[in-house]
């Protein structure tokens, strides 16, 4: 009797010492499991303008500190110094990416100030107007520093969406808008080398250098090829994933 109450007795001792690791891990990944179901983790690193706050003790609280203070895109804090930055817009042509060892970076489901959210499916699309005329792969390049790219035509529904987003803002007479596609070898392909699943192409120069597409206002923004040295507007496209509405 004395033996199997001993017995009971180191059980529950390693049990209690078991259950409290057992409770460290769980809140840890409660912690996690929450900011990633309303925030979505990348590699982004922040820049000089974010709101810099000092001596986060964590990643959760610094979502908690950034979204009570302001309307924020992305946050991250320096796992080593502790340093919480609220991001509320994209980069601007001042600001320079941090170099930071260890962080955790997380972006909300709220777009960047300067551009416009729509719901497409169960994603996200933010959109962003520039009526400054512009080469291709320099405009690209500026989407791709503010975390998107030039908008993605993949389906009717996003051409309707651009159609009506650069009605709404242009204030040119006409205007032509960079969209992301290049052909490649006669095959048009988006940025990341698959193919086009949808087409606003009408007008086709044929010209050997020709290999960038545009939508053209004059033509209800069916779009045609040019060179890349041509100077177009553009459209900015951040896509975020599996946002709860």
């Amino acid at each position: 009797m004395k033996n199997i109450m001993k017995k009971e007795s180191k059980m529950k001792s390693i049990t209690k010492g078991d259950l409290v690791m057992l409770i460290l891990i769980t809140c840890c990944a409660l912690s996690h499991s929450s900011i990633q179901h309303i925030s979505r983790q990348t590699l982004q690193s922040p820049w000089t303008s974010c709101k810099q706050l000092q001596n986060s003790p964590s990643i959760l609280t610094c979502s908690r500190v950034c979204r009570e203070m302001y309307e924020v895109y992305l946050f991250s804090r320096d796992v080593i110094t502790g340093t919480c930055f609220c991001c509320e817009d994209t980069p601007g042509n001042l600001d320079s990416f941090l170099t930071l060892d260890k962080k955790n970076t997380f972006i909300t489901g709220n777009c960047p100030l300067s551009y416009t959210g729509y719901r497409y499916g169960q994603h996200k699309i933010c959109l962003k107007y520039t009526e400054v005329l512009t080469k291709y792969h320099d405009a690209a390049d500026i989407c791709t520093k503010e975390g998107g790219d030039l908008i993605r035509l993949d389906s009717s529904e996003k051409h309707n969406t651009l159609r009506s987003f650069v009605e709404y803002n242009r204030n040119l007479a006409e205007v032509e808008v960079w969209v992301q596609a290049i052909r490649v070898n006669g095959t048009w392909r988006y940025h990341d080398s698959t193919e086009l699943t949808y087409t606003c192409l009408r007008a086709v120069t044929g010209g050997p250098n020709d290999n960038y597409m545009r939508a053209r206002s004059a033509g209800d923004y069916m779009c045609g090829d040019h060179n890349k040295n041509y100077r177009a507007a553009y459209v900015c496209e951040i896509y975020i994933r599996d946002i709860w509405f």
